[in-house]
């Protein structure tokens, strides 16, 4: 389990390295990079959707370029698999509420670094970075959602992958 969560890891890396190379993808390919923490809480459980969220987290900030795609790794596309699972055991609404608070304070967080670390201020599209943001977002967790149904109820058995990783 040790070994699939460094290869994991390094696919996690991979991804977001492409997604520096092609910076109009940095978003995408975090979001991408997501998915094997979904795998590993799926497939292996605790510890290892744990260990890969971090040490794709240390090892994106030390070998991207694109140090936006590390912290954006960090505070949500690594960290989110792992709320989700917990969200979504609680009442439809009240996990909904909760995701969208969620996001919106990591969102805030980067207006707010932006703004004060790297003085971009335009007050014009902070309100359609919010709006497009939001939309992205709920966009992003149906996807996650039918993915994951996906993978449990189709592709896991024609791949019979199950058998590899016992709980």
């Amino acid at each position: 389990m040790l070994a699939v969560s460094a290869v994991l890891s390094a696919l996690g890396i991979v991804v977001m390295l492409l997604g520096t190379v092609i910076s109009v993808l940095d978003l995408t390919m975090v979001a991408i990079a997501s998915i094997f923490v979904f795998f590993a809480i799926i497939e292996m459980g605790k510890p290892y959707h744990y260990l890969i969220y971090v040490t794709t987290s240390v090892l994106s900030v030390l070998l991207l370029p694109d140090k936006l795609s590390a912290l954006l790794y960090i505070v949500f596309g690594g960290i989110y698999p792992m709320l989700k699972r917990v969200l979504e055991k609680l009442p439809v609404v009240l996990s909904w509420v909760l995701k969208a608070v969620y996001f919106n304070a990591v969102l805030v967080g980067t207006v707010l670094g932006a703004k004060y670390l790297f003085g971009v201020d335009e007050e014009g599209l902070t309100l359609m970075l919010f709006i497009i943001g939001n939309v992205a977002f709920f966009m992003y967790d149906i996807a996650m959602t039918k993915l994951i149904t996906y993978y449990l109820l189709g592709l896991r058995n024609k791949l019979r992958i199950e058998k590899y990783f016992k709980k």
